[in-house]
């Protein structure tokens, strides 16, 4: 083939083990000469989209609402991944995931592909706290990885709602309606009394 000047190369320009099919080794020289000509195939997984699936549509868990987090991962090399796995984790009292989806299997993604041969989707089932309420999106770790230890991680913020009034919050770090969210629920609750107390003093 001419591309090595290594003698014991397949890709030497001449052999001498006459004609036939015989099985060889690739040498290092072989496998330099033959990137170097039709390129090195790689693998790269990417977050192509997410979304959070909730029961009433808002995109927005309330306090002890169950929730589905869909995550579309694309294979943007020119290699198939094997084996790809999502895992999910989450670090706040506030927002829990289930156990048995905390980890779930894609399968092999081709190259281009977003579709594994296991499942379409990743997949995970969250819920949210009915007594401890984040006072900010809550974080969520994602890591996308497959059998050849390629992988990437990405943060997912899950909005949560915080009621008004905010009542039995949890003293737990991070958790509990922002101060200006107390005060307005705060408000809410003095304006009736003021008024009954206005009232009172006209018929007086």
């Amino acid at each position: 083939i001419g591309h090595s000047e290594f003698e014991e190369a397949v890709m030497y320009s001449s052999s001498t083990k006459g004609s036939g099919w015989e099985k060889r080794d690739l040498s290092a020289d072989d496998i330099e000469a033959i990137q170097a000509i039709y390129g090195t195939a790689s693998i790269s997984l990417a977050i192509d989209a997410w979304t959070l699936q909730d029961a009433d549509g808002d995109n927005t868990l309330s306090a002890g609402e169950e929730g589905t987090i869909v995550v579309t991962v694309r294979n943007t090399g020119t290699a198939h991944a094997y084996d790809v796995d999502g895992r999910l984790s989450s670090s706040h009292p506030g927002l829990g995931i289930q156990e048995s989806t905390s980890l779930f299997p894609l399968g092999d993604l081709a190259p281009g592909a977003t579709k594994g041969d296991l499942a379409d989707q990743l997949t995970f089932s969250v819920k949210a706290a009915s007594d401890c309420l984040p006072t900010a999106p809550v974080p969520l770790e994602l890591l996308v990885f497959d059998a050849h230890q390629n992988a990437i991680t990405t943060t997912i913020d899950v909005e949560v709602a915080c009621p008004f009034p905010f009542q039995n919050a949890a003293a737990s770090a991070g958790c509990g309606c922002s101060s200006q969210r107390q005060t307005s629920a705060f408000g809410l609750l003095l304006f009736p009394l003021f008024g009954l107390f206005r009232r009172r003093k006209l018929l007086e």
